[in-house]
């Protein structure tokens, strides 16, 4: 009886300390491993937010810049062009420089530009010198996305929709959080200019941690017989895109919502005040809804892991329609606030199945070159809607404006259908 309880104890103590050992493993390795993996995706996300938190305070301030610049719709809608204008011309050759030299140095070196560039906007003491730095910050904001999503492609392979929603989440809610601090801003005595200081010492922050942190993971080891052998296939790759019929009508369609998203994002909050005779704080309050959205881009995201792209797009394409129309009959703020929300909601569910589906529609030789050729298109044909938004709505008014925007969302369903046929 003595023998068989020694045995026993023995025996609970062996199975002790393998769960102690198993416990360490999980709480040491594992736990650095995760660590390592999600900080990756944490600072790369961090970085969009700032992007999209320094662009989207753009539009509550174009009041601002009107009474500071004296200046019109049709002047601030160019500024905004110009930063997305540059932003578009950046894919591309932010795109060649990641197959070359790795995705996270371009990803550092971008956000120090952004840096840059919001130091000199903050200083700028004429409509020029604004547009010029807005110019810098646009280059900037251009090296990351791209470059973003083939990283992430390929660091989270089995769940890129997920992680692709989870960046662009994260980063929407620095759409959110722009608004808020000009209403902040605009409400005390500190000036508009320290919103960018602020961006410049958080994004140049951002810039080192990653060029410290990250950047050895990103070189691409030396495989000299790779190297040799890389022009020849990517020429080739590059090529195949011109007779890819549903790549093309997919690119043609995600320029049609670039025009649409890049349009309504810079006027919303004027046209708030102006066609809903909204008061500029409830305007904030409402864009500040518009990205609050976001949060569907994880469920969306999700589900174009398992669900057809085409499917989820047609859907969503439907529902930006549906608060659109709202949009423009509705009358008072808790409707309008609602159609924002349904706006947003369509709006931002499309980001991660577009990008998803872009990756899978791509040759994979082409790598950040090919997505950067797509985004260019897209960014280019977006960077031009607010400056049109922005003439049609001094010729015509904004109600006139907005229904046009509805006609480029009918005509995006439309591509859509018939892209799905092929």
């Amino acid at each position: 009886m003595i023998e068989e309880l020694t045995r026993r104890v023995q025996f609970a103590t062996e199975k002790k300390k393998k769960v102690c050992a198993v416990s360490n493993m999980i709480g040491g390795y594992s736990l650095k491993r995760a660590i390592s993996e999600f900080g990756l995706l944490a600072v790369v996300s961090t970085i969009w937010f700032l992007i999209l938190f320094v662009r989207q305070a753009f539009p509550p301030l174009f009041a601002t810049f009107q009474a500071d610049f004296s200046i019109s719709n049709t002047e601030v809608g160019f500024l905004f062009s110009v930063l997305m204008g540059t932003y578009a011309v950046t894919q591309f050759p932010s795109g060649v420089l990641s197959d070359r030299f790795g995705n996270l140095p371009i990803i550092s070196l971008g956000t120090f530009l952004l840096s840059v560039g919001a130091v000199g906007f903050s200083v700028s003491p004429t409509f020029t010198l604004l547009a010029v730095a807005a110019s810098v910050i646009g280059i900037g904001s251009g090296m990351h996305k791209t470059v973003a999503i083939n990283l992430l492609s390929e660091e989270y392979a089995q769940h890129r929709g997920f992680a692709l929603g989870l960046m662009d989440t994260v980063g929407q809610f620095g759409g959110v959080a722009a608004p808020l601090v000009v209403v902040a801003l605009q409400t005390s005595t500190l000036p508009w200019s320290l919103l960018f200081v602020a961006t410049a010492i958080v994004g140049s922050s951002l810039s080192f941690t990653i060029h410290g942190g990250y950047v050895s993971r990103s070189r691409p080891p030396p495989d000299e017989e790779h190297d040799a052998g890389l022009e020849s296939p990517t020429k080739a790759s590059y090529r195949q895109l011109l007779f890819d019929s549903r790549l093309l009508l997919f690119v043609i369609a995600a320029s049609l919502l670039a025009f649409a998203w890049n349009a309504l994002s810079a006027f919303l909050p004027l046209y708030l005040t102006h066609a809903k005779d909204l008061t500029p704080e409830t305007a904030s309050l409402i864009y500040s809804l518009f990205f609050g959205a976001s949060l569907t881009q994880i469920v969306t995201g999700r589900l174009s892991d398992n669900v057809a792209y085409s499917t989820l797009m047609l859907g969503l394409v439907v529902v930006v329609l549906g608060g659109i129309a709202i949009l423009v009959v509705g009358t008072g703020g808790i409707v309008i606030a609602i159609a924002v929300g349904v706006v947003g909601v369509g709006f931002h569910g499309l980001r991660p199945v577009r990008d998803s589906y872009f990756t899978v529609l791509l040759p994979d030789t082409i790598g950040g070159g090919g997505l950067g050729i797509i985004r260019t298109i897209m960014t280019v044909v977006g960077s031009i809607a607010p400056a049109l938004f922005g003439l049609l709505s001094d010729r015509v008014g904004f109600g006139v404006a907005m229904m046009a925007l509805g006609g480029v969302l009918l005509s995006c369903f439309v591509v859509l259908c018939y892209q799905r046929t092929k």
